[in-house]
């Protein structure tokens, strides 16, 4: 697998020894804790990938996307760093915000180019549920986040 950098960004496969930092971030993460096994965010498979996104500051957020094919679809999973105290609150958030709206527009062309016109995730966050539809367009509905691409787009991304 591939790294690959964009706006002071690197997206590195997640590596085994990246095994701690996924264990300390899914053990104090609410929704995650007791419900989603560590070795999520490193497992690579046919369709699924797992990746590192960070930043000069060091990483931001776990990565894994699992591409659904006969769905034109790509699943997103994310795992966040833990929440700090004041006021590294506020600096995480923004490093991770725009992770994701940087991250969002990376990923929208790498899949157009592989005729992936859906992105889908999960979350149980209202703050993220409002970010997702606020700043990268995504609809909430019925429990799923999802995002078209947008068709016209499909030439583009193949040239």
């Amino acid at each position: 697998m591939e790294s690959y950098q964009f706006k002071g960004y690197l997206l590195r496969p997640s590596l085994a020894s990246d095994l701690e930092l996924a264990r300390l971030w899914t053990a104090r993460d609410p929704d995650h804790a007791g419900r989603v096994d560590p070795g999520f965010w490193l497992s690579q498979g046919r369709y699924a990938q797992a990746y590192l996104l960070s930043d000069a500051d060091g990483p931001v957020f776990f990565f894994k996307g699992v591409v659904r094919p006969r769905e034109a679809a790509i699943e997103v999973h994310i795992q966040f760093p833990p929440d700090e105290d004041e006021p590294l609150r506020n600096m995480r958030r923004r490093r991770i915000s725009q992770g994701l709206i940087e991250g969002l527009a990376w990923l929208e062309e790498r899949m157009l180019a592989k005729m992936v016109t859906e992105i889908i995730f999960e979350s149980s966050t209202p703050a993220l549920i409002r970010f997702s539809k606020r700043h990268l367009g995504f609809t909430h509905e019925n429990g799923k986040l999802r995002k078209q691409l947008p068709l016209h787009q499909l030439a583009k991304a193949g040239d």
